[in-house]
């Protein structure tokens, strides 16, 4: 306990206690679909005080960095009056998400194709929250269905479909933050190649330090642990007992840079570590390391997989650009080795403020996420880290247009998914006769689609994905194909009961 404690309590000091400017604040949930408001907007060159790739952000700080006059913009005003209901600075409140969600796929993700038959899904968040100056608590569950049956992931809950989500504790001063608790958290805005909202949320500490020009963030989380023979259970405390168990931990780091408007260079890395004695050793704790150094220099005391990542956010006029580049493995020295890696690449143009254009381009290698150590692989309940699957290249175009004043949104789009034979969650192969990427026969999606949203801040959203699924060689059969109509619908609300915090 002694070794946790030390390094929080003289963070705090470093942090300061600057009252005053401390702003701590409820996180927005990972899928509340106000983050697709906000993009928007900050596509249009709005909201430049948020880090535009680093989620979640609070309540407070997107309500701080909107205009002072937002009327007569319907999408600022949307955003505004959603986030100003759960921006309280002060005492006890109340706050709470549940909607429906169906699909007709099997899984709530609509570009790789399920048998199955149409499925609904309720959730239900709520929670109970205290802030006091710069202290934030918030207690908190959900209820939620899918994570029952789960197709790409471990059943994550056991009493009443029900586990502890966005519950956390938390310090803020104006020089950093540090919060200890279950928030989902995304290194990107449509690609995050290192750390993503993907997996169900893990209990982890979060460190922020800096400005907005300068900043650094810091995770370290506890992962699920894998039984002694190499099996992901999600109960590997009640196999231990046959085969013993391996405690598995993950640390990341990340240093953001802004020299000017407009351009965001990010340095990104991570570890997965474990052992069967392993625990949050000062090594990874400490936020000053370089992991990179750090995995294999001795003393050497857990198995690890390190991986490295840079990113570069750039908006010139109408124009968005968003890159991401990682490496899981790679030989810079031997050369007989073959790399492992990932690579987005993000365009988005706006033409007026209720039309923008935007195509996405994202790789993963075959042997990205995963290693010769079944505990080394990228997930957590079997849900990947960063990206769910790997051994793939998908391509996107689309366009967004706004209904104005509405609330109302449509988004055409098509996708093109290439999906080979390798999954991170795989047996790590030992020979090096397979590709680099694209292994064996390659299963072709091509999705015609259009995303249509309704939102109103005050009554709730409907958001419907719908269209055609055109598949060749499914499930990696030559020649298996088929049209598929695939949509997923969500119905939801939120409420909040605390007292709106005033503007500065």
């Amino acid at each position: 306990m002694f070794r946790l404690t030390r390094p929080l309590f003289l963070l705090l000091i470093l942090l300061g206690t600057d009252q005053a400017a401390a702003q701590p604040s409820l996180f927005i949930p990972a899928d509340d679909p106000v983050y697709s408001d906000i993009q928007r907007a900050i596509y249009r060159g709005f909201l430049t005080d948020l880090n535009p790739t680093a989620r979640p952000w609070t309540y407070s700080e997107v309500l701080d960095a909107l205009p002072k006059d937002v009327a007569g913009d319907p999408l600022l005003e949307r955003i505004r009056d959603g986030v100003s209901r759960f921006a309280a600075s002060k005492g006890a409140g109340y706050t709470g998400r549940a909607g429906l969600r169906m699909t007709s796929n099997g899984r709530l993700e609509t570009d790789r194709v399920l048998a199955g038959d149409d499925w609904l899904y309720p959730y239900l968040e709520s929670g109970l929250h205290w802030i006091d100056g710069p202290v934030i608590a918030r207690a908190a569950f959900r209820f939620d269905t899918y994570w029952d049956v789960d197709p790409d992931g471990l059943d994550s809950v056991l009493r009443a479909y029900m586990r502890n989500d966005q519950s956390y504790v938390g310090y803020s001063a104006e020089r950093g933050s540090v919060h200890l608790g279950r928030i989902a958290t995304r290194w990107g805005s449509r690609s995050a190649l290192i750390v993503s909202d993907n997996p169900r949320s893990y209990d982890a500490l979060h460190l922020r330090l800096g400005s907005r020009k300068l900043s650094f963030r810091s995770i370290i989380g506890e992962l699920d642990s894998i039984t002694g023979d190499g099996r992901f259970t999600g109960t590997a405390g009640d196999d231990s007992v046959a085969s013993g168990s391996e405690r598995r931990w993950m640390a990341a780091h990340r240093f953001d840079w802004r020299p000017r408007k407009g351009l965001q260079i990010s340095i990104q890395e991570a570890v997965l570590f474990s052992g069967a004695g392993t625990g949050p050793s000062l090594k990874y704790l400490n936020p000053t390391q370089f992991l990179i150094l750090a995995v294999d220099n001795r003393p050497k005391n857990d198995e690890n997989n390190g991986m490295v990542a840079a990113a570069v956010w750039a908006q010139t006029g109408p124009w968005t650009i968003e890159s991401q580049l990682l490496f899981d493995d790679f030989d810079l020295l031997m050369g007989d080795e073959e790399a492992s890696f990932a690579a987005s690449l993000d365009l988005t143009r706006v033409f007026r403020p209720d039309l923008l254009a935007f195509a996405r381009t994202e790789i993963v290698a075959s042997r990205t996420y995963n290693t010769f150590q079944p505990e080394g692989r990228w997930t957590y309940l079997q849900r990947g880290i960063a990206t769910q699957f790997s051994d793939y290249v998908v391509g996107e175009v689309g366009a967004s247009w706004e209904l104005p004043g509405r609330g109302l949104r449509l988004d055409p789009y098509a996708l093109l998914v290439l999906q080979g034979e390798r999954d991170l969650r795989d047996p790590y192969r030992f020979d090096d006769t397979f590709e680099t990427i694209l292994v064996g026969v390659v299963e072709r999606t091509l999705r015609t689609a259009a995303r249509i949203r309704y939102d109103q801040p005050n009554l709730g959203y409907v958001a419907l994905d719908a269209g055609l699924n055109f598949v060749n060689n499914e499930g990696h059969m030559e020649n298996a194909s088929r049209t598929v109509p695939v949509a997923t619908l969500e119905v939801g609300l939120r409420w909040s009961i605390s007292g709106s915090r005033t503007r500065r």
